[in-house]
């Protein structure tokens, strides 16, 4: 992680209030605020694209 990333993510923590989380998202790595502790991706797009990786991924080894 640079430098640049570690300070985004302390800015983003000393903003966040109530219950909240900073995050980094699974598929693309930025960091993101959620108030649900069970995200995993910053955007829909980036779990639609996970999903088809994965299904990718799995159809190629289930054919090998």
């Amino acid at each position: 992680m640079s430098l640049c990333a570690i300070l985004k993510t302390i800015l983003l923590l000393n903003g966040t209030s109530a219950r909240t989380e900073v995050k980094l998202c699974k598929h693309c790595g930025k960091t993101f605020i959620t108030k649900n502790i069970k995200a995993e991706y910053d955007t829909i797009q980036c779990k639609n694209r996970e999903n088809i990786n994965k299904s990718r991924k799995k159809k190629n080894n289930y054919i090998e």
